[in-house]
C-alpha cells in the first residue's frame, strides 16, 4: 500500500511538472508575440512620424528657398 501511494504521488509530480511547463511555455509565447506585435506597432509609429517630419521639412525648405529667391530678386532689383 504504501509502495502504490509512492508511485500515485511520483506520477502527480511527474504531470504536475509536465503541464506546469506546457502551460508555462505557452503563455510564453502568446507573451512574445504580443511584445513582437507592440514593437512592430510603434515601429510603424516612429516611421510615421519621421515620415511626417521629412515632409514637413521638405515644405519649409521649400518655403524658405522661395521667399530667400524673392528677397534676393528684390535686392537686384534694388541695385
Amino acid at each position: 500500500m504504501l509502495y502504490m501511494g509512492f508511485g500515485i504521488s511520483i506520477i502527480a509530480i511527474l504531470l504536475a511538472t509536465i503541464t506546469n511547463n506546457y502551460y508555462k511555455n505557452k503563455i510564453e509565447g502568446i507573451e512574445r508575440k504580443k511584445e513582437k506585435e507592440n514593437l512592430i506597432f510603434f515601429k510603424k509609429e516612429v516611421m510615421n512620424k519621421l515620415l511626417e517630419i521629412e515632409r514637413k521639412q521638405d515644405e519649409y525648405l521649400y518655403l524658405y528657398n522661395q521667399l530667400f529667391k524673392k528677397n534676393s530678386d528684390d535686392l537686384i532689383d534694388k541695385k
